[in-house]
């Protein structure tokens, strides 16, 4: 140890230095470490505070450890702490102790505390960290830093997260750094032995656990609050912290590992100490080699030599580019010439139509040749001329450095016309109509055309040279300063190769004899015999807390508690009664046919009485409990696995489905393989068929059988300097779990071949038994259960979709579908866990498009709500839910706290009006029903209301018109005549192609910031995937082709879900711009007449299909090749050259996938805007032609006592 610490003093490692002394004093004292990590609210402090015999540490659902605590014993209390900008360590009195001190991580570093604690050995430290989920960076590191030096690691799990992606990952890494921590499991009283005995749950723990090939110490099932309730393991515990069995040798086992860890780094820090400063090693690794940085300081030399000459270059380029756009412009094929002879033809003194009417009808063949000809012009025009030029301009202004956005409007403005001045222009005198002439003739237009815009490039020239003269000012500088740079860097460069010459030969031998201190010692663990230690006294008690409170107390939330099921039903019904009245009475009177069809849409879709709830949330966050509680009964079973949950649909039985029937629609052969291929993309292997599998096991098997020769073959070749390329190897890449996956598809693919693609139909105690075994769930695709309730006799249609974060891309495509069509979407989170990254992309998602939708239609659920210990710890996770929400982009959320589990008697697994009230149920259901009626239903009778108001003035109009004089009402009647054929002229040239132009302006904008968006995540996303402590040095290669295309996954993944939500925006932009359309059409229609029209909607949008299957995979980056030492890439700065690299990649693709989507929406979107504008024309028109028939009608008596009596009932039902 002394030798290692010589050394790291000579290559100036005081952070070696201080471990190895701490190392040091750890032998010495023989001090034993206990760390205690896992993720927020696990239960990490409450532990502590147990074992410790006091409320020491802070314990709360929302995140509380933000520094790391050492606890040791002492004689009476004394604590230091260490600022996070200062070295020195300060004095903390008992006094002054708050929760702040443990959760402020701004300014504090560590804590160190000594405890008169009498149960504690004296050499015994224990040390509680920060959440390991922590989205703060610092918090992560903080947690990590103390693990190395840990004798033991208790790693805590909250009951109902055991099996999250996060906690195997973080334990694998544990693993990967030969650290065998122990499993805590707690909160074990949450377990319930109705649902599943607790021996089945702790098989299914260990199941897991092997399967995920994951190596543990101990596991040890604890509740935090209750240790009665796990004696046993609670005096395990005890005794494997307090008992003076053999601590000696764990000591030193741990004091060995960590000073081969040191030697490891200090030998990465010495290979790293030869190298030049970063920026200027960035600056090379971003050179393949030493040439390619000296051909690119003789090519800034040359461009200096150029600069200056810009101003004429750039008129040669865009002259050069101007030719051979016109060069290959195809103005006049052969189609058009034969309109070019069909003119020519017509313009022949001597060209006649026979028959009747002959000059008439020559005048009339003569303007359609002109026309046809115009027309075939200027379609080449713009297809061959204006497209290619105003792109070819934009790039030699790019590369001159010219913001092509300033000079847009010049660049729009240059095109031309073909009209019949320049045909007549074309025109020789007294030529002669032949083959020769038309081809003479063309060629003539041509040039015409040509001459027309050369003389408007020609004009914008002197724009550009004024422009260009600032750019070349900068540009010299630019330059000059970037050769003065790169001049400094070759001789850095220069330096560096000197000096790596002479220090490799060192570094190499050093590295060697650090890596012979190697050793690997061989694991203890602790007497399993129960200490004679007592049991701690529970310090918390769990007090009820009812929930309803929150519904009562709330004066923001009173007007809401009048909203029960029936008068909810009542008031819908009330509405439903007074329109279907209305329109009644309407009926009786003669016209108002729009208002007429378009309430009774309204009333349609009011008495429908069906709304999609759409249920989002994590898995094990208790969507399957929230839904069981909004049906009354426990009726939907809980998945086997997260990655096998199939989406849901829960809604009332009808004539051909009775209560409790289940439809179960099974994959397809075509739906496997695509979850099979989800699953093995890590790998960079795409199957083609389900055999594809079984062929690779098989080439697999005989991989392996030639091995040993294979690897004989290898040595040879590097013993001669040669090294044979490996492909990276898919089953080194994928894991334990996603192999197993795979083998089970493949398995139950061929066992339950008959079903796959077919439905089934059964009973809902049947299908619990079927989706409690994974093999049969990860064959079901959709299922729908029928269930009578008085939630769904109200019309609710629930969809209980899979946890956010699953693999299958077709549950975001649903995902996606469902959020979209839903009239309301719930998610659903638990009380103690923060939210996880599945979670937060998701909640991203739901943050670009809900102030896209018409209403707010997100409602979130803090589930298990009841385990807050009082109504102030309920009030402040509430409010920290909602700032991470408003975090997300959704403002002004509304979070509703609720208890699934205490909906529902454990014992009856039926819901009671008692249980719905103090779970919460109630009072959400009762808000829930409020926004229902506030948004949905109101906007509805709101659109109601106005329209019958609208029917009103028509009738009051219509009646104030027959009262006045005979002189009077044909003057006002001529004059509404005018103004409708004046409307209907306008309705008939109303320039509609502007209008498409702004609206795919829109789709054009928002696309283009897709993939800004996206890319701006990739550096933050790669520093996340690309972490060193996610990377085994062990398999290194094989790591980096699985992360590399998980970072493209996310990619394409993101923006697919970019655009989809660019789907919604534009649906939202198009609605808006149809009631613009509207209103501006009407603005020409005085009062009276204006409300003879009905806006209307747009009622189906186009669907598109958009897949987030990448387009490319590690497989097809050759540059991942060169990145084959996990030392180099970490401690050698390789890293940020990868980065780059990946990312240039990647670009070219992200814009052709976001391209090629656009152009599919752009080409849908017209053809659907084209239909929908013809349907609006086609409505106006006609109603302008109704309006204008009945306006010369003279209004007969009997007809206007019948609309005075409609217009007075009419009044009250307003």
């Amino acid at each position: 140890m002394n030798d290692v610490k010589r050394e790291s003093e000579i290559y100036d490692t005081p952070d070696t230095s201080a471990r190895l002394d701490s190392l040091l004093h750890k032998i010495q004292k023989e001090r034993r470490t206990a760390v205690f990590c896992g993720h927020f609210s696990a239960g990490k402090s409450t532990i502590l505070n147990q074992i410790i015999g006091r409320d020491l540490l802070p314990s709360h659902p929302i995140p509380t450890s933000a520094n790391v605590v050492h606890i040791s014993k002492g004689d009476v209390f004394s604590a230091t702490y260490k600022a996070s900008n200062s070295e020195r360590y300060q004095t903390l009195s008992l006094h002054d102790l708050s929760d702040e001190w443990f959760t402020n991580s701004e300014n504090i570093e560590e804590i160190f505390m000594e405890l008169p604690v009498e149960h504690f050995p004296a050499n015994l430290e224990v040390i509680d960290t920060p959440g390991i989920d922590s989205t703060d960076h610092a918090h992560y590191l903080a947690a990590q830093s103390r693990l190395t030096e840990a004798d033991s690691i208790y790693y805590i799990v909250d009951y109902q997260q055991v099996e999250s992606s996060e906690n195997f990952s973080f334990l694998q890494q544990l693993n990967d750094k030969y650290i065998y921590p122990t499993l805590i499991i707690n909160q074990i009283d949450k377990h319930n032995n109705s649902e599943l005995s607790f021996s089945e749950y702790k098989q299914k723990i260990l199941d897991s656990i092997a399967k995920h090939n994951i190596s543990l110490r101990n596991i040890l099932y604890l509740s935090a609050t209750n240790p009665a309730i796990s004696k046993d393991d609670w005096n395990q515990l005890m005794h494997e912290l307090f008992s003076q069995d053999q601590p000696s040798e764990q000591v030193r086992q741990t004091t060995a590992l960590g000073i081969y860890r040191e030697i490891e780094t200090l030998a990465l820090h010495i290979d790293h100490s030869i190298r030049p400063a970063k920026e200027e090693q960035n600056q090379i690794l971003a050179y393949s080699n030493f040439t390619t940085l000296i051909e690119e300081i003789y090519h800034i030399q040359r461009t200096l030599e150029e600069v200056p000459h810009w101003s004429n270059f750039i008129e040669k380029d865009l002259i050069e580019a101007f030719n051979l756009i016109f060069a290959n412009a195809k103005l006049t094929p052969y189609h058009t010439r034969n309109f070019i002879r069909d003119y020519l033809e017509s313009r022949q003194a001597t060209f006649r139509i026979k028959g009747l009417f002959k000059n008439k009808k020559t005048t009339k063949e003569k303007h359609r040749r002109q026309s046809v000809l115009l027309h075939s012009l200027n379609e080449n025009i713009r297809n061959y001329i204006d497209i290619h030029l105003r792109q070819s301009i934009e790039d030699i202004l790019r590369k001159y450095g010219i913001n092509a956005h300033v000079f847009q409007e010049e660049i729009m403005s240059l095109q031309h016309k073909a009209d019949t001045t320049l045909l007549q222009q074309a025109e020789r005198r007294g030529a002669l109509f032949s083959q020769e002439y038309v081809l003479t003739y063309s060629k003539t237009v041509v040039d015409e055309i040509r001459q027309k815009y050369k003389a408007s490039l020609i004009q914008l020239f002197p724009l550009l040279k004024k422009h260009l003269h600032q750019v070349i000012e900068t540009e010299n500088s630019t330059l000059r300063t970037k050769l003065g740079r790169l001049q400094q860097l070759r001789t850095t460069w220069e330096e560096w190769n000197q000096n790596y010459k002479q220090l490799t030969s060192f570094v190499k031998e050093f590295i060697q004899r650090l890596e012979a201190c190697k050793k690997i010692l061989p694991s203890s663990t602790f007497s399993q015999s129960p200490a004679s230690l007592p049991m701690p006294e529970p310090l918390y008690h769990q007090s009820e807390i009812d929930i309803r409170s929150y519904y009562t107390d709330s004066d923001s939330r009173e007007n809401t508690n009048e909203f029960n099921s029936n008068s909810f039903s009542q008031a819908i019904e009330d509405h439903s009664n007074r329109i279907e009245h209305a329109l009644y009475l309407l009926n009786e009177a003669p016209g108002l046919t729009n208002i007429k069809h378009s309430l009774n849409r309204r009333l349609e879709r009011l008495q429908r009485k069906q709304y999609k709830i759409a249920l989002f949330g994590a898995f094990s966050a208790g969507k399957s409990s929230i839904a069981n509680a909004l049906l009354g009964e426990k009726i939907l079973p809980v998945a086997a696995n997260p990655t096998t949950a199939s989406i849901q649909y829960i809604k009332a039985p009808d004539v051909c489905y009775e209560h409790k029937t289940v439809k179960i629609i099974y994959k397809t052969s075509q739906d496997i393989l695509q979850d099979m291929n989800d699953i093995i993309r890590p790998a960079s292997v795409t199957l083609s068929s389900i055999e594809d599998w079984n062929a690779l096991l098989e080439e697999k098997m005989e991989q392996d059988e030639n091995n040993e020769q294979k690897d004989e073959r290898n040595e040879e070749k590097e013993s001669t300097g040669e090294k044979e390329e490996q492909q990276p190897d898919p089953f080194r890449i994928l894991t334990e779990e996603e192999i197993h996956l795979l083998n089970q598809y493949y398995d139950n693919y061929h066992y339950s071949y008959s079903r796959l693609g077919n439905e089934t139909i059964t009973d809902i105690h049947h299908y619990a038994t079927l989706a409690s075994t994974e093999e049969e769930a990860m064959l079901m695709k959709e299922v729908t259960i029928y269930f009578d309730s008085p939630f769904t006799r109200e019309g609710y249609l629930l969809t209980d979709t899979p946890g956010a974060g699953s693999i299958y891309r077709r549950h975001s495509e649903v995902a996606f579908k469902e959020m979209k069509e839903a009239d309301s979407i719930l998610f659903v989170s638990y009380y103690n866990h923060s939210f996880s990254k599945a979670d937060r992309e998701f909640l991203l998602q739901l943050g670009r498009t809900k102030e896209y939708f018409s209403y707010d239609k997100m409602l979130f659920l803090v589930n298990a709500s009841d385990l807050a210990k009082s109504h102030t710890e309920l009030n402040e996770v509430l409010d920290y839910v909602k700032t991470e929400l408003i975090q997300f982009g959704i403002r002004n959320p509304q979070v509703y706290p609720v208890s699934g589990k205490m909906a529902i008697n454990s014992d009856t697994n039926f819901a009671t009006k008692d249980s719905l009230e103090t779970s919460g149920m109630n009072g959400f259901l009762r808000n829930f029903r409020y926004f229902i009626i506030k948004t949905l239903d109101e906007l509805i009778i709101r659109e109601a209301d106005q329209e019958i108001r609208q029917a009103v003035h028509l009738l009051e109009d219509k009646i104030h018109t027959a009262h006045l004089d005979r002189k009077e009402r044909h003057h006002l009647q001529q004059q509404r005549k005018e103004e409708l054929i004046q409307f209907h002229d306008y309705l008939e040239t109303y320039p509609f192609e502007l209008d498409m132009e702004r609206i795919m302006q829109e789709l054009e904008e928002l696309l283009f910031y897709v993939k800004q968006r996206v890319f701006y995540r990739y550096y933050d996303e790669y520093k996340e995937i690309f972490n060193i402590a996610r990377i085994e040095e062990a398999d290194f290669q094989h790591q980096i082709y699985r992360y590399t295309n998980e970072l493209i996954n996310f990619i394409f993944h993101e923006l697919t879900q970019e655009i989809r939500a660019t789907i919604i925006r534009m649906e939202y932009f198009i609605q808006k711009h149809w009631s613009h359309i509207q209103s501006t059409m009407t603005s020409h229609l005085p009062h009276p007449l204006k409300e003879e029209f009905v806006t209307l909607k747009v009622e189906e949008f186009p669907e598109f299909d958009i897949h987030s299957e990448a387009p490319i995979n590690s497989g097809d980056l050759p540059f991942l090749n060169q990145f084959k030492s996990y030392k180099e890439f970490f401690a050698g700065e390789q890293t940020k050259l990868f980065k780059e690299q990946l990312e240039e990649a990647l670009r070219p693709y992200g814009s052709e996938f976001v391209e090629g989507y656009h152009k599919i929406m752009a080409e849908h979107y017209k053809l659907f805007l084209l239909r929908e504008w013809e349907h609006l024309r086609s409505e106006y028109l006609n109603t302008a032609q109704y309006v204008m028939t009945a306006n010369e009608q003279d209004l007969p008596p009997q007809q206007e006592e019948q609309m005075k009596h409609v217009l007075k009932r009419l009044k009250m039902e307003i």
